[in-house]
């Protein structure tokens, strides 16, 4: 039997062996802790890799540049920048973000200021001679429009019908028609605001342009065909070719159609081993020849996919004598005596933004490109980068080397709260501020040389623009109320602005008429259709007469709009509503207005029937001949 001493000393020699067990343990613990810390470390927090894949096998090709810049643009870039984010700070972002939102975030939200979201051609041969009816931004440069004619016929597209109609006053009838239909499985477009035609200076033939689609791809197209009318009473189709892309804008610039359109490249469809994906096309459906890769205008880092491409056609034979595109570029496209300027809208961080944690500033700025089509090709020609974004074509115009641009300018305040950690900072809530700029760029060096910034009241944007030489007139508003804009820009160091004050509606075409300046828009209603007419004192703009007609619906098609500066007429297709009868009676009619010297008077109102923006109208001879689904003359 163990004495005592010698059992305590077994029980201490047990226990002494048992600490040191595990003193193993826990340093074998502790070593494999620190070696998992490790490899979690490194595993969660190793980056992903956010280099866009090689395309260096493609350099051979034409388009590379234009490869190397949509490959940075569409590759799949990882969400995250490691797997720490994305499994642990996501998943406890998620968790916290309920709460921020009704605390620290809610208070954001109180503090932020409710946002304001609110030429003539030449000749024909001895029978006919062509005479202009559209009233075109810029002489002699002639747009597409829903008719034409020469001094003999009219030429009206209604339906998927070409219609012709004699000129004879009274006794006026259409004489011949001609149905345009489908071919080899291009559906032209079911939508009529994108059909319109051309007349050639011979008046012989009649080129219809139209958005098409193709079953077989589902590729949009654009489809020009020329349609021989030198007969009325035997109209045949002659040729017909496509351009890749939706139909956007045309012009015939003498005997050559300047061909517009938008391509919208799919980022699922892109395969740079096969061009058809990403670069337009224009010919007849057996031969289909890429653009110019020469006349590719791109910035240096893309925003999106589209483009705007550009073709120079031989009216007589649809054959094309340049092309070209602007990538990147999606927004208004504008045609001078020699040029074609396109415009891209973006967002950019503003400098201000880096000087609060709480909101970041970004502002929308504007890229202007030109092309030169005047030569035997077309040529890139420069660009300029302003603030702001533009509201239509009539936003720019060229004038004795100049060119003139008005923008509606919006800064955006995004506010931010932060959520678990600093490194995820998610944008809550953006407060808008707008206003307008007008620029003026020198086209050779392609430098402003004069402006008038944040011109208009605060929150107001650009409703209408037109530019007339050396004037410049604009219609902001907020809303339903305005002020019309006159700036005098015959000294650029010098620029002088008039304005009428804050007046009811405004007006989305501004016309410069005779002495005067017309609008037409909105009065103090969205369905009370105003026509003002404007001119100019020493001190402002005032308002000398307006028409107004209440429960009215108008067109906002300009080329809708019958304008005769000579009569100081203008005519244009509404819907009146009788709201005082039970069923809101419809009244579908055309009118003609005169400014007498006084007041506008009401000369014409005519049953014409069908969509405001596809009437037409023309004066001739003392008749006016007007065009819907029925046909109308009227002596005046």
């Amino acid at each position: 039997m163990k004495t005592y001493k010698e059992r305590t000393a077994s029980i201490l020699e047990k226990a002494k062996a048992q600490r040191k067990k595990n003193t193993i343990i826990r340093s074998s613990i502790g070593i494999t802790l620190c070696m998992a810390v490790v490899f979690l470390s490194v595993v969660l927090f190793t980056p992903y890799d956010t280099a866009p894949p090689s395309v260096e096998q493609y350099a051979a090709s034409e388009y590379y540049s234009i490869i190397q810049k949509m490959n940075a643009l569409t590759y799949a870039k990882p969400e995250y920048k490691n797997p720490f984010e994305k499994y642990i700070l996501s998943n406890a972002e998620n968790f916290f973000s309920s709460f921020l939102l009704n605390s620290q975030a809610k208070g954001i939200l109180d503090s932020v200021p409710e946002a304001d979201y609110n030429a003539s051609l030449s000749d024909g041969d001895d029978s006919q001679k062509y005479e202009e009816t559209t009233d075109n931004q810029v002489a002699g440069i002639i747009e597409g429009d829903r008719f034409k004619r020469s001094d003999k016929y009219i030429y009206y597209i209604k339906g998927d019908k070409l219609a012709v109609y004699s000129i004879e006053g009274a006794d006026s009838k259409e004489i011949g028609a001609y149905t345009i239909t489908d071919g080899n499985g291009y559906k032209l477009s079911a939508y009529q605001d994108e059909w319109e035609i051309f007349l050639s200076s011979d008046c012989r033939t009649l080129t219809l342009v139209s958005s098409a689609y193709h079953s077989d791809s589902g590729q949009k197209y654009v489809a020009l065909v020329n349609i021989d009318v030198s007969n009325p009473a035997q109209i045949k189709e002659t040729h017909r070719t496509y351009l890749t892309g939706s139909y956007l804008s045309a012009r015939m610039a003498g005997e050559d159609i300047l061909l517009m359109a938008h391509y919208n490249v799919r980022w699922s469809d892109i395969d740079f081993d096969n061009a058809d994906t990403f670069i337009p096309m224009y010919g007849t459906i057996e031969n289909m020849a890429y653009i110019d890769s020469s006349n590719i205008i791109a910035p240096d880092e893309l925003t999106n996919t589209s483009y705007t491409v550009v073709c120079k056609i031989d009216a007589a034979t649809l054959e094309a004598k340049s092309t070209g595109a602007f990538l990147s570029y999606a927004d208004e496209v504008y045609v001078s005596e020699d040029k074609i300027y396109a415009s891209r809208s973006y967002l950019q961080e503003t400098a201000d933004s880096k000087e609060s944690d709480e909101y970041s500033l970004s502002e929308y700025m504007t890229e202007i490109s030109a092309m030169t089509y005047g030569g035997e090709k077309l040529e890139p020609a420069g660009s300029v980068h302003i603030k702001g974004h533009l509201e239509n074509q009539y936003s720019m115009d060229e004038y004795e080397g100049v060119l003139r641009v008005v923008t509606t300018t919006e800064t955006i305040r995004n506010y931010h709260y932060t959520a678990f950690s600093s490194d995820i900072v998610t944008s809550d809530i953006a407060s808008v501020e707008t206003n307008a700029s007008l620029y003026c760029i020198d086209i050779n060096t392609w430098e402003v040389v004069g402006s008038v910034e944040q011109f208009a009241p605060a929150g107001e944007t650009v409703r209408s623009v037109r530019f007339d030489k050396d004037k410049a007139y604009v219609c902001t508003a907020v809303q339903l109320t305005d002020p019309v804009f006159s700036f005098d820009l015959s000294d650029l160091n010098n620029i002088t602005v008039k304005d009428t004050g804050t007046i009811t509606g405004y007006s989305i075409s501004l016309v410069n008429f005779g002495d005067y300046l017309l609008g037409i828009g909105y009065g103090d209603t969205m369905d009370t259709l105003k026509i003002e007419l404007y001119q100019e004192t020493p001190t402002g703009v005032e308002s000398v007469c307006t028409y107004e007609a209440q429960g009215c619906g108008f067109s906002r098609e300009y080329k809708s709009y019958l304008i005769d500066r000579e009569h100081m007429q203008i005519g244009l297709g509404v819907h009146l509503y009788d709201y005082s009868l039970p069923d809101n009676t419809m009244q579908d009619c055309y009118i003609l207005l005169q400014f007498d010297g006084y007041d506008f008077i009401e000369l014409v109102k005519e049953p014409v029937t069908g969509e405001n923006s596809y009437k037409r109208a023309v004066i001739i001879d003392g008749y006016i001949y007007m065009f819907g689904e029925n046909f109308i003359v009227k002596e005046i």
